[in-house]
């Protein structure tokens, strides 16, 4: 398959940002372990340079080990991303590729990543759908670190529930009085809009809506939570359909993620089990 066959017959997508925060502090947020993990994985291990690799690491199931390709500080960064889920209708397998274009913008950063080298086949559209809607949520958790969190280390609340339901069931479920039970109801979660869940569990999530994709989606900050991110997503990311919520944060002490993390793990037993 020669280099131009290929690009006719892959997809990519592309996400741009402005980040509140120099070239080099979104370089290091990006190649550096310990300041990937605040934002990013649940756990990471860099070798740098040309040749090196990132791992990114959700649980021990869930590894990403990515070759580098390109190490330009403060410019380009390109990986290798997880090994391909799907493979062509001619038994080829494409390479999945990240980029991460760095441009300084009058104090500022405009962050570009291109995530390319899906196949064109329906085989591939859960892949490329999947990590889509991964990157527009990590791009914005990135986009928080930077202007409010930076430096400081990030706790994370993780509940994941494997479920059978379809995901406009587990977003009604979810959303309904045994659930998080918005107050101005789902239909009024809008991005750049506040929102207030009065959970089942006891918990109350206020602040702003930063991603809304219902069914599959959902991320807003949590001020009453010193400003976390709260993130509920329904994916295949283990091989089997999961809904999950994550919220991270960052100066709230380990003692009451765990009280959150537990009520909210009964929570979602108790509706999707």
């Amino acid at each position: 398959m020669t280099a131009e066959t290929e690009k006719d017959t892959t997809r990519a997508h592309e996400h741009e940002f402005t980040m509140d925060a120099s070239p080099a502090t979104v370089w290091k947020a990006i190649t550096d372990a310990e300041e990937l993990v605040n934002w990013f994985p649940m756990e990471a291990q860099v070798e740098a340079g040309v040749g090196g690799r990132i791992n990114y690491g959700w649980a021990p199931e869930m590894q990403n080990p990515c070759r580098i390709e390109i190490w330009a500080p403060q410019s380009h960064l390109r990986t290798s991303w997880m090994e391909p889920v799907a493979g062509n209708a001619d038994g080829t397998r494409t390479a999945s590729v990240v980029d991460w274009f760095i441009k300084g913008d009058g104090g500022k950063t405009i962050l570009r990543l291109v995530h390319s080298g899906f196949g064109s086949g329906s085989e591939w559209d859960n892949d490329y759908d999947g990590s889509n809607r991964g990157w527009n949520y990590e791009l914005r958790s990135l986009r928080h670190y930077l202007k409010y969190h930076l430096g400081t280390q990030r706790k994370m609340i993780a509940v994941r529930q494997e479920t059978t339901l379809s995901p406009s069931e587990v977003w009604k479920r979810l959303m309904g009085p045994n659930g998080l039970a918005p107050a101005a109801g789902d239909k009024a979660l809008t991005e750049g809009h506040p929102y207030l869940f009065k959970s089942a569990a006891g918990d109350d999530f206020q602040g702003e809506v930063i991603l809304a994709d219902p069914p599959l989606s959902f991320a807003g900050t949590v001020t009453n939570m010193n400003n976390a991110i709260f993130r509920f997503a329904h994916e295949t990311c283990s091989g089997k359909p999961e809904a999950f919520v994550f919220i991270s944060t960052w100066g709230v002490s380990e003692e009451d993620n765990k009280k959150v993390e537990g009520r909210l793990r009964k929570m979602l037993q108790q509706l999707f089990a």
